[in-house]
């Protein structure tokens, strides 16, 4: 689930974030956002769980700064895909893989963190998916994959609901619980728009486009929900982030982040970092709509960005460049001093 809301006494300011340290420098990562994902365990281990070169997922705790466990060649090609959700049914830790096999042929995994057993092993999916997610429809758990159609498939491996006629392929695929409403939304980035889809209705809610000018990916999506309002942001590679009225479609704002903007992180309901393609990751302040802060130091574009309370330095950022041929990612840890 995929968005913010208000907190008391928080007291750390996103425009004091400083680079600390390189966690790890082995990683491979894609264009693709939630190329690794972090969260604390139902046992209060706070893991990074990302993949390498070989294809193996390591399982890394970010207190000790210690790898947990690895999975030697989870896939046979490069994991594009890590994201994590907890399984509240059945009290435990999961997290799924995506990995390119070969050209259109990809291949999703479902696995137990308490033991890395593998759960559930989708092959031979074909198409051009370059996400995929998992829906919690009332506690119960399923894999949302982003092709035409877009297929929800239960835990057992059974395709149980598709969306078809989904157009302009899919580079990002999440979910949004609105509890108020009680209503479920898909959330998908295009070539030249976004789309939301209103699960139980099976069908397209909201188309947001700005132009019919823009071709370009719009490559991750977050509700912010400042109480008085649910807006939709998306990062699109044209260097802009747009700011919707989730429910309306109504294009609110649109702020210059930085060429080939990519991986987006919510701090909170006025602050947003961005990651580009020149290498830097720029804090934007949402109210004003413009630049606040420069982050640099990775070596290649920042592809994915996510934030996570750290018992010793509280609210933190971690990011991830992307990989290219021959050549491994760090992934860093920024904190608040």
């Amino acid at each position: 689930m995929i968005f913010y809301n208000k907190r008391k006494n928080k007291n750390q300011n996103p425009k004091d974030i400083k680079f600390f340290k390189n966690l790890v420098s082995d990683a491979t990562s894609d264009i693709s956002d939630n190329t690794f994902c972090i969260f604390k365990s139902i046992n209060d281990i706070f893991y990074l769980i990302y993949s390498t070169f070989d294809n193996s997922i390591i399982s890394y705790n970010i207190i000790d700064y210690k790898k947990i466990n690895i999975i030697k060649f989870a896939h046979k090609g490069k994991i594009l895909i890590l994201k994590h959700n907890f399984d509240k049914k059945n009290d435990r830790d999961l997290f799924i893989s995506m990995s390119k096999e070969k050209l259109f042929d990809y291949s999703i995994k479902l696995w137990n963190v308490n033991n890395f057993e593998c759960l559930l092993e989708l092959n031979n999916i074909c198409g051009y998916i370059i996400s995929c997610c998992i829906l919690n429809d009332n506690n119960s758990l399923y894999i949302l994959t982003s092709d035409n159609p877009i297929e929800t498939i239960d835990l057992k491996g059974n395709i149980i609901k598709n969306f078809k006629n989904v157009d302009n392929g899919i580079y990002f695929i999440d979910t949004y619980n609105d509890d108020k409403n009680s209503k479920i939304y898909i959330l998908t980035g295009h070539l030249g728009l976004v789309k939301s889809y209103d699960y139980y209705k099976n069908k397209v809610y909201h188309k947001y486009q700005d132009n019919n000018k823009d071709k370009k990916e719009h490559y991750c999506l977050v509700i912010n929900n400042n109480e008085s309002i649910i807006n939709l942001i998306d990062s699109c590679y044209d260097g802009y982030i747009r700011i919707w009225n989730f429910h309306k479609g109504l294009l609110l704002s649109k702020i210059k982040a930085g060429y080939g903007s990519m991986g987006i992180c919510l701090w909170n309901t006025n602050y947003i970092f961005v990651g580009c393609c020149d290498n830097v990751i720029r804090l934007l302040e949402l109210n004003k709509g413009y630049i606040i802060k420069s982050l640099t130091g990775h070596n290649k574009g920042v592809s994915c960005i996510k934030k996570i309370n750290h018992p010793k330095y509280g609210e933190c950022l971690i990011s991830i460049e992307i990989s290219v041929i021959l050549n491994l990612s760090k992934i860093k840890l920024w904190v608040i001093n």
